[in-house]
């Protein structure tokens, strides 16, 4: 099977140049976290040498070097100042009508501590850093400046910008009007033996007229963002999350021709959060589904659900080339949950020629993969028969014969005990269990509470994995940071007799979600024997 959504990246010779998201360091701050060259590492399956950086807070295009011979090369030719960069920012200063469209500033640039300080200069010889601006675009409120930085200094362009009265928008540290993000991008990169390369601006770099409307713009900056990391507009039909944090109280996921936010706030949309969020939708050519997560005690018959224009009750979208079933009217969500994107193509990969055990299955999405992987037995396990219905229409949407595998409406606590009694084993299991929830265990109801049950669940889980198998297991209990929940797991793992053999890694997260720095929600562990 082919990988329909792959990141997005050039590879020449033995350099590889990328768009780097807004919001991400360029590599690892810290052990434990991760940075752009790791998930590029992760993606191919090899060591990339940083070169040169990025800020954090600039997004646009990078280059790294595959070997390090080519990154000693390209390293000479930054130190030496022979790589061209050119940068595109945002200012809400404006200058006097009659100022020059083009300036070059001259500085020192020094680090004290951890603050940078510039000292204006009058030439190169008196300075050790040096940037050409131009004027592109200006409207009554706003402008779009282009920088030409001939050196290499930390924050230079951020520096000069606000020494000649232009602080970038969104740059608080350097005297710039407080803003969603930094409106700082890096345009081009012309390295010696290198064609340029470019990651074009953000789309709302050339429609000034929007950055009046700030939730507006962190809405556009995220999806372009997505956009030129994953090229989704290339495939209509296709899944992907586009908003996670970067709009407080709002996700917002594509799901082929609709475009679904999850409206966590407490008030619901007003006329004018419709027309923001219709303007997102029109601008992607996709339908519009608002749908509030009520709150328990909020009015049962309140509206919770508000579309432009009315769309279809079901249809049919991609995620990995497989077609999925989505339902307009069938709870929260539509059908797939989507911040398991990425552990669904490593079960694929797994899959071939293995025993695969879903519980939690919901619409069986796990399931679909494994099956068209080539697993030989694939079982699902869920509480609700509607939604076993549900995944067996998708997989035969996917002209997989649902008869061929197993669907069973029980609870999945009764069901591993059932298969230890029966000396069944699998070679995969994914365990997705809820934080909290009630169930019938023969005569008893029992409730099941994740923070006080997965040392049993996992240990029950080990003890239907067969040799050399793998579970995954993931929850979004809000209660617990990754760190919590990793730290669960392993004990749990330990505690089980089984769990002696096991080894426990985090799920590595993916680019569609939570940057270095954040805590997931969907939290997930490999445990393999």
């Amino acid at each position: 099977m082919t990988h329909s959504m792959k990141m997005n990246y050039k590879i020449i010779g033995d350099a590889i140049f990328a768009h780097k998201p807004y919001g991400m360091p360029t590599h690892a701050p810290d052990i434990g976290k991760w940075g752009f060259a790791e998930a590029l590492e992760r993606e191919l399956g090899r060591k990339v040498f940083v070169v040169h950086r990025l800020d954090k807070t600039t997004s646009g295009t990078i280059c790294f070097a595959l070997t390090s011979e080519k990154a000693a090369e390209i390293s000479e030719s930054f130190k030496d100042h022979h790589v061209k960069k050119t940068y595109l920012f945002l200012t809400d200063r404006l200058i006097n009508e009659d100022s020059a469209d083009q300036f070059e500033v001259f500085s020192t640039i020094e680090k004290v501590g951890k603050e940078f300080h510039n000292k204006p200069g009058k030439n190169k010889s008196d300075s050790n850093s040096h940037t050409v601006f131009k004027r592109i675009k200006r409207s009554p409120f706003f402008s779009l400046w282009q920088a030409e930085p001939t050196s290499g200094k930390p924050h230079q362009i951020r520096l000069h910008a606000a020494q000649i009265g232009l602080p970038i928008l969104g740059d608080s540290l350097y005297g710039g009007s407080e803003f969603p993000r930094l409106c700082l991008h890096a345009l081009e990169l012309e390295i010696p033996g290198f064609k340029k390369h470019s990651s074009f601006a953000p789309w709302f770099f050339q429609r000034l007229g929007l950055l009046k409307d700030p939730e507006l713009i962190s809405a556009l900056s995220a999806i372009d963002d997505r956009e030129k990391m994953f090229r989704f507009l290339q495939t209509p039909d296709s899944c992907l999350r586009l908003i996670h944090n970067e709009v407080p109280g709002i996700r917002c996921d594509a799901y082929g021709e609709t475009l679904w936010v999850y409206w966590y706030r407490e008030s619901s949309p007003t006329e004018r959060d419709l027309e923001r969020w219709h303007l997102v939708a029109r601008s992607l050519q996709k339908k519009l589904m608002i749908r509030k997560m009520q709150n328990r005690g909020e009015d049962p018959l309140s509206q919770v659900s508000w579309e432009i224009p009315e769309i279809e009750k079901t249809w049919i979208a991609k995620e990995h080339d497989l077609k999925y079933l989505f339902k307009k009217d069938q709870g929260l969500s539509p059908g797939l949950f989507l911040d398991q994107r990425a552990n669904r193509l490593e079960i694929q990969k797994l899959s071939k020629n293995s025993r695969v055990l879903n519980l939690f299955s919901y619409t069986c999405g796990f399931s679909l993969n494994a099956a068209a992987a080539g697993a030989t037995e694939v079982t699902s396990v869920d509480l609700s028969g509607n939604f076993l219905d549900w995944g067996k229409e998708s997989f035969t949407l996917n002209s997989l014969l649902p008869e061929r595998y197993e669907f069973f409406k029980q609870d999945c606590l009764l069901f591993l005990r059932g298969a230890l009694k029966r000396q069944r084993q699998f070679d995969v299991i994914i365990c997705d269990p809820p934080s909290f929830a009630r169930f019938n265990s023969g005569k008893k109801k029992e409730v099941f509470k994740i923070d006080k049950d997965i040392d049993a669940l996992i240990d029950l889980c080990l003890n239907v994995l067969a040799d050399k198998g793998t579970l995954l297991f993931s929850c979004n209990f809000e209660k617990w940071s990754e760190q919590d929940f990793i730290s669960a797991v392993e004990k749990a793992v330990k505690k089980s007799p089984k769990g002696r053999k096991a080894k426990v890694s985090k799920a590595f997260p993916s680019l569609d979600f939570e940057k270095s720095n954040e805590d997931s929600l969907m939290k997930a562990a490999w445990i393999r024997i």
